[in-house]
């Protein structure tokens, strides 16, 4: 029996996997790759080889990739002033080419009944390109919401009205696109939600974020924690991410010396690519910033506790069920965790402001067994509901089952 054809749209190839986004494209892209003969059509971002782009996604039947643009300094300042009178975010206009739009049209014509995947809000308007037997949108985040939160609280306060802009487009954009998809994916209970109230009418699967339990519970080498080591993992030029590090290092880290029972000796690695100026300023003393590494998991072993500090964001953070995997204890803002179905207390310990989070990180630094508790907890919950294995299954059973 041949298997029915899905055009798989996303704006960047899942590789490396150095950032949340493109470990949840993947895993999704492998499961769909093993059930559905995948096309796959997207952008290819500058910095990959394209022979090595294709070697990746070699499960799909064919790939047509598009270069993606606007990357530098200068291309993203024209890109915002050529976007400001337009009615798209300036995220989604980046990713509209009108010669992907063509080849997905003619994807559609040449596969009637077929299904077409848009990977992240930013492709969707790609669905618009012809018929389909199935268009789904995987929202990775509530994309206004997260430039609301830019808009109220971003440490950079000169561009607070520019993503208020941005994020009056965006929920209007939003809300249309996933009113038009047959469905929508989203990580977490409080993203569909928050969808669900954006657009009564929008039909709403929760397919979770994941965490490949057994890479992260693996590994050359078991190398005893370090007292007094913090973590902190993602890619660096997302901005809830920078902005996390930089409340972090201003508002928190300073902190910890003056909290009663704190040791003097805390010091934080800042693991993820491309970090920003701003980022790198804060490399010195107790703080490492690493940049891109081959491999987080000796960094993460080498950490006695993981920090969360994010004010800004969406969906669920890959990072922190990574953390799970590893037995590292986390210490988290309530944005930091959505999505996660955690317990204060009883999976991490959760702090909102920058005395709490301070007083939380020496809670834990003075209680080994504490950390065991949590970490304990914390596996359990990250193997019942968080296997990128189990979560492939279930999207392969909702398409056949839906389309």
């Amino acid at each position: 029996m041949s298997l029915k054809p899905l055009l798989f749209l996303s704006p960047r190839v899942p590789w490396p996997l150095n950032t949340g986004a493109k470990i949840r494209t993947w895993a999704l892209l492998k499961a769909l790759g093993g059930a559905f003969d995948v096309h796959y059509a997207g952008f290819l971002q500058p910095e990959l080889d394209p022979g090595e782009a294709r070697e990746r996604l070699r499960l799909c039947r064919a790939a047509d990739l598009h270069p993606e643009g606007a990357r530098t300094a200068p291309g993203k300042a024209w890109l915002a002033l050529r976007t400001l009178g337009g009615r798209w975010p300036v995220t989604v206009a980046k990713y509209h080419r009108a010669a992907l739009a063509r080849s997905v049209g003619r994807w559609m014509r040449e596969n009637p009944g077929g299904l077409v995947h848009a990977d992240h809000i930013h492709m969707a308007p790609y669905l618009d390109a012809g018929p389909a037997g199935g268009k789904i949108v995987d929202e990775h985040n509530v994309e206004s919401q997260i430039l609301e939160r830019m808009a109220e609280r971003y440490h950079r306060a000169a561009l607070r009205p520019y993503a208020r802009l941005q994020a009056r487009r965006m929920r209007v954009f939003e809300t249309a696109a996933i009113s038009r998809a047959d469905r929508v994916l989203a990580v977490s209970e409080e993203d569909r939600r928050r969808m669900e109230a954006m657009a009564p009418q929008a039909r709403v699967q929760v397919v979770p974020n994941g965490v490949d339990l057994e890479y992260f519970t693996s590994g050359p080498g078991e190398t005893p924690p370090v007292p007094g080591r913090l973590i902190f993992t993602g890619s660096m030029n997302w901005l809830p991410n920078e902005d996390a590090m930089i409340y972090f290092g201003r508002e928190v880290f300073g902190r910890l010396g003056s909290v009663n029972g704190a040791s003097s000796d805390w010091s934080l690695d800042i693991v993820g690519h491309a970090p920003s100026p701003a980022v790198r300023g804060l490399d010195g003393g107790r703080v490492r910033v690493t940049g891109s590494v081959e491999d987080v998991r000796p960094y993460m072993r080498r950490a006695s506790i993981f920090v969360a500090p994010l004010r800004i964001g969406g969906g669920s953070r890959l990072k922190i069920l990574e953390a799970f995997a590893m037995g590292v204890p986390v210490v988290s803002t309530s944005v930091g965790c959505e999505g996660l179905g955690v317990r204060d207390g009883r999976h991490l310990l959760i702090a909102d402001t920058a005395e709490d989070f301070a007083r939380a990180i020496a809670r834990l630094g003075s209680s080994p067994a504490l950390g065991r508790e949590l970490t304990d907890h914390a596996l359990r919950h990250a193997h019942e509901n968080f296997s990128w294995a189990a979560i492939g299954r279930r999207l392969v059973e909702l398409y056949e089952s839906a389309f």
